[in-house]
């Protein structure tokens, strides 16, 4: 049986997990917008 492959140094703090992956993923980049301080809309 094949052994999985362990991470002796991560580049990203932050991972990503998907259901039913199985593979360890690592987020590289990311974009987003703060919207907590803006009015809401509807």
């Amino acid at each position: 049986m094949a052994q999985p492959i362990t991470d002796f140094f991560v580049h990203s703090r932050h991972k990503l997990r998907v259901s039913e992956v199985q593979a360890t993923l690592d987020v590289l980049t990311f974009t987003g917008e703060e919207k907590l301080s803006e009015p809401f809309k509807y």
